[in-house]
């Protein structure tokens, strides 16, 4: 499924983490990044335990959502890709399974940071 994700815009970011242990992943960190040895932009928490930052988990759909504000989404440099990873933490153990670095691109708006157009 292809994500259009655009500047200046509220939306939720779908994510499918297929594991094989996945009954037994207690937390996810989401991170965000420019370019792949950049700076981080922008992070995003889940825990099963319920105390979760900008991401949510949908059991029906089997995806978890990382939350963008439109302020979020000004952070990125419009037209140019930037980076995800995540990192996977399991009930009782240290071990954190291998994830790939997705690639994704901040897609251009005619809006400016802050504004509105009124009704």
């Amino acid at each position: 499924m292809a994500v259009k994700i655009k500047a200046g815009t509220r939306f939720s970011l779908p994510v499918i983490i297929d594991d094989d242990n996945f009954s037994h992943i207690s937390a996810i960190e989401f991170v965000f990044t420019q370019t792949e040895n950049g700076d981080t932009i922008k992070t995003a928490y889940w825990a099963k335990n319920g105390q979760s930052r900008d991401c949510g988990y949908n059991a029906l759909t089997g995806e978890f959502t990382v939350d963008f504000s439109v302020a979020d989404t000004y952070l990125f440099t419009q037209g140019r890709p930037f980076f995800m990873d995540t990192r996977i933490h399991y009930d009782n153990s240290e071990d954190n399974p291998y994830t790939r670095i997705i690639s994704m691109t901040m897609d251009k708006t005619l809006f400016k940071e802050g504004e509105e157009v009124e009704p």
